[in-house]
């Protein structure tokens, strides 16, 4: 049996905004862990502004996720870098506000690594949830993605320079 895709054909496109039309928004939620994509996000948002684009990021951290394993240093870590890279912060968010928050946004962040990526049989949730929602999502174009969200996706991204 042949399932159809999860997510339309038609996804919205890309909107990155240079600084005179305004700010591109960019949500992320869930957990502050390791393999999330945060590190790139901040990169990325950092390199995007040096080459004249006015980026918002804002992150909300699921109050369900808060400290899960072992991560408190890795998320200490990326509080700092957050800081550093004036992204908005807010912690121990409720998920069902979170959805309405991400929904407000020009793209959700579900980008996960390459290595991670080409190695999984599982989609994000996030990624699911949010593109049949009709919202645009920054992912790694891995395997699984592809199969959810097809070939030609407008939010797929590899490295910087997609963006």
């Amino acid at each position: 049996m042949v399932l159809p895709r999860a997510v339309a054909d038609s996804a919205p496109l890309l909107r990155v905004q240079n600084r005179e039309h305004g700010d591109a928004r960019i949500g992320y939620a869930g957990e502050i862990a390791p393999g999330r994509g945060l590190e790139e996000l901040c990169d990325w948002t950092l390199c995007l502004r040096r080459s004249g684009y006015a980026v918002g990021v804002y992150i909300w951290e699921t109050s369900t996720l808060r400290h899960v394993g072992n991560a408190d240093a890795y998320r200490e870590k990326m509080l700092e870098r957050f800081k550093a890279c004036n992204i908005v912060f807010v912690s121990e968010v409720d998920r069902d506000e979170n959805v309405s928050r991400l929904l407000e946004m020009d793209y959700v962040w579900c980008f996960r690594a390459r290595e991670f990526e080409d190695a999984t049989y599982t989609a994000c949730s996030c990624l699911v949830e949010m593109a049949a929602a009709g919202a645009l999502c920054l992912c790694y174009p891995g395997k699984v993605n592809k199969e959810i969200l097809g070939e030609e996706y407008p939010g797929y991204i590899k490295d910087y320079c997609e963006l």
